[in-house]
């Protein structure tokens, strides 16, 4: 089974490259493995957002490593991510276009929105 687990952590004010390779650290500790980009995983932890900032990455190489991009640029598009955050932090805005987690989350498809679920 795959558990993709997203969270909106507090994390001290450090530097976000070390708050990623402590993200990395973790999914270890659990057991994943990055044979390839999307493989099966145990645990998958992101960086959405480290304090508004913005960090564009450089082009890498073909098969390297996807580096820190800040804000995660899938996480518009993904309901997993949005609807927790909506609910935790609804004015958190996007520091690139400015829309509200609530906005951006109210603009993905009805279907999408309600096919989420709390658990317990």
């Amino acid at each position: 089974m795959d558990l993709s687990i997203h969270s909106l952590l507090h994390f001290q004010p450090i530097c976000s490259g070390t708050q990623l390779d402590l993200l990395h650290r973790v999914e270890a500790r659990f057991g994943r493995e990055r044979s390839r980009r999307n493989a099966p995983r145990t645990l998958d932890l992101d960086l959405i957002d480290f304090a508004g900032q913005v960090v564009l990455p450089a082009p890498m190489p073909a098969g390297e490593a996807r580096p820190l991009t800040l804000p995660h640029p899938e996480m518009t598009a993904r309901t997993f991510v949005l609807v927790p955050l909506a609910e935790l932090a609804p004015s958190w805005r996007h520091p690139v276009s400015g829309r509200t987690a609530l906005d951006l989350l109210e603009a993905l498809p009805v279907s999408e929105r309600t096919a989420i679920r709390r658990l317990g």
